[in-house]
This record gives structure tokens, sequence and C-alpha cells, in this order.
């Protein structure tokens, strides 16, 4: 690389919320266990709780997957310059 530079590592706010939904999920799911009561009630909760979570899950994927992210642009471009 150029003067020993490295560029900043790519990460989306997407992949931010992935990684917080991931971590809280359980949280939230034991919150549904205990605020909720009778079994009918647990299981609908739960069921929903699954329902939307794995909805989200697959949104912020998706639009994580989406964003362009170029790895060494940087390099690349120094790489091309240097070869002509």
């Amino acid at each position: 690389m150029p003067n020993g530079q490295l560029t900043e590592m790519a990460m989306s706010n997407y992949l931010l919320w992935l990684i917080v939904l991931i971590i809280g999920y359980p949280f939230v799911l034991v919150a549904v266990q205990i605020i909720a009561y009778g079994e009918y009630d647990k299981k609908r909760y739960t069921q929903r709780v699954n329902i939307l979570c794995a909805a989200a899950f697959a949104i912020l994927l998706f639009l994580h997957l989406q964003t362009e992210v170029f790895y060494g642009k940087d390099m690349l471009d120094w790489l091309n310059e240097h070869d002509q």
C-alpha cells in the first residue's frame, strides 16, 4: 500500500442492527415468556416475536448485502497507476 496507509474496514449500519438483533433476540424472548400469562398467551406472543424477528433479520440481511463495499479499492487504484 502506498505510504503504509490502510483503508478503514467497511461496515454498514444494517450489519450493526443485525448484530443487535442477534444479541437481543434471546433477551426479548425471555421477557415475553415472563410477561405473558398462561400457556396460550405465551405460545401466541412467542410466535409473533419469532415471526417479527425472522422478518427483521431477513430484511436487514438483504439490505446489508445490497450495500456496495469495495475492499482494497485504494490499493487496486494504486496498483493500476503503477502498472501502466
